[in-house]
């Protein structure tokens, strides 16, 4: 099937071309030649069109190497682009989830913990995550040096008075939005990120900042809807690499279940983050 996609692109792109010489030389060319320079194409045409000549100037004689390197330059270049993160691809996915990662790690995110606690942290680190917990699987962590205790938070078991924990855990989950998203996809994320944040001093749900055109911002609606106290969503800018908004999170977790976590956290976890912020 996926070879019968890749004919097909190939024909596409050879019988779209405006000049009846260069497609029958095309014809003549392998197919997995003709298949990247159609890929270039639809990617960027300036460049794709670009590739294609300079292909056609060195008499046709590029190797398949050659010309995926040259579709690699291409790709790169238009990797955060919003054409491109809205195509529904792993690659896309996997980039978007690296930008959030350089994002909710970086500087960016000093004035929304300030926001949220007594004061901003003095490092933060990110970690994807690896497995391991029974009951939780959030993308990545946030781990907070110290913890500057979340300005509601007073946890039961230690009562009002007790110190805060010496490092704070958040979960991260970053979500790409597709037009061609099934109705119930953000409710099965949020009610998924719901259930993991009750293990979190607080949850993060990253989004790009631009919903699909033809849906309401149903994570909005939803994030309202499920009041859950930790949770927080942040819209960000993929392609400047910048935060655009945020809906806050107000609270402890309810139930709270970081002391899973903490438990957890003391076996398997390093104690301090590695990378500072300021």
């Amino acid at each position: 099937m996926n070879m019968l996609r890749k004919m097909q692109r190939a024909a596409r792109f050879v019988e779209g071309l405006d000049e009846p010489p260069l497609r029958e030389e095309l014809k003549a060319r392998p197919l997995s030649h003709v298949e990247v320079i159609a890929r270039a194409t639809t990617l960027d045409p300036a460049q794709g069109r670009a590739l294609l000549e300079n292909y056609h100037k060195a008499g046709l004689n590029f190797s398949y190497r050659q010309l995926l390197a040259f579709y690699e330059k291409i790709r790169a270049a238009n990797l955060t682009t919003p054409e491109v993160l809205g195509r529904k691809t792993k690659g896309t996915a996997a980039e978007f989830r690296r930008i959030c990662l350089d994002i909710i790690g970086g500087p960016q995110m000093l004035p929304l913990y300030a926001d949220i606690c007594m004061r901003p942290p003095e490092a933060i680190s990110t970690r994807i995550w690896k497995g391991g917990h029974q009951l939780a699987s959030p993308y990545a962590t946030v781990r907070r040096l110290p913890a500057n205790q979340l300005r509601w938070d007073r946890r039961p078991e230690n009562g009002p008075s007790a110190p805060a924990p010496l490092m704070g855990v958040d979960g991260v989950e970053c979500y790409m939005r597709y037009d061609t998203d099934p109705s119930d996809v953000a409710s099965k994320r949020l009610l998924l990120a719901a259930s993991e944040a009750s293990m979190f001093d607080v949850f993060w749900v990253v989004l790009p900042d631009d919903p699909p055109s033809q849906k309401p911002d149903l994570y909005a609606q939803l994030f309202e809807m499920l009041d859950v106290p930790n949770l927080g969503i942040v819209l960000v800018d993929p392609e400047r690499k910048s935060i655009t908004s945020w809906l806050a999170p107000k609270g402890n977790p309810v139930p709270d279940r970081r002391h899973l976590w903490d438990d957890w956290s003391r076996q398997y976890l390093a104690k301090t983050p590695s990378r500072r912020t300021r």
